[in-house]
């Protein structure tokens, strides 16, 4: 994080500043949560997993998916 922001009262920051400071705040969270981290995926895991990429089911982004489920 830019030094300058941590002490920087929220009220001066732009938009963009304090989205950015955001989106920061965010990631910084995710990866410090990711209990995964370091861990390896089982053989039979993973072998799924290929076998599921290879399929020719169609995918959907994200995107597509929630028009789908209209949330």
């Amino acid at each position: 994080m830019d030094r300058l922001m941590v002490s920087t009262p929220i009220s001066t920051l732009t938009v963009g500043q304090l989205k950015a400071l955001i989106k920061e705040s965010v990631e910084e969270a995710l990866t410090e949560a990711d209990v995964d981290a370091g861990l390896q995926l089982r053989p039979e895991v993973a072998e799924r997993l290929q076998r599921s990429l290879r399929s020719r089911r169609q995918r959907l982004s994200h995107e597509k998916f929630w028009e789908a489920v209209k949330v």
